[in-house]
């Protein structure tokens, strides 16, 4: 009896532990958010990750598209551009190397969400696929 239960606490540590590590973000991901601007970022999902931690207000921010990438996120809006307490801040976001398009997963939430305080511009060779329009600002 006394194995089986310390089988089980031994276990439910292993457990514990695992969860524990997995829902932090990664040492890659960590070192990513911790880059001094979004231009050494490389890929558009991670770029849009490190725009929600390291957005200043009045600051903006050029985001270039050098493939046509898709948002398909389930549980969260990678393109969220809702960054609370903070204002003034410009996102551009532009195709390099020729036309460039971004489109939502059949999972992703929306495309973008584009909060109070911040202008969101669609500029050269970028085309928006798959928006749904929302009314009060939650998205489109």
């Amino acid at each position: 009896m006394k194995t089986y239960v310390r089988f089980l606490l031994t276990a439910s540590l292993v457990l514990a532990t695992a969860f524990t590590i997995s829902c932090g973000p990664s040492a890659a991901q960590q070192a990513m958010l911790a880059l001094p601007s979004v231009e050494e970022v490389k890929d558009f999902e991670d770029k849009l990750a490190w725009l929600k931690t390291n957005a200043k207000s009045g600051e903006s921010y050029v985001i270039e598209v050098t493939r046509n990438e898709k948002i398909n996120d389930l549980f969260s809006s990678p393109g969220d551009f809702s960054y609370k307490g903070k204002k003034d801040i410009t996102i551009i976001i532009k195709g390099v190397g020729g036309n460039r398009s971004i489109s939502t997963g059949e999972a992703a939430k929306g495309l973008f969400i584009v909060g109070s305080g911040v202008t969101l511009v669609l500029d050269e060779n970028i085309t928006a696929n798959g928006i749904k329009a929302a009314i009060g600002g939650r998205g489109f």
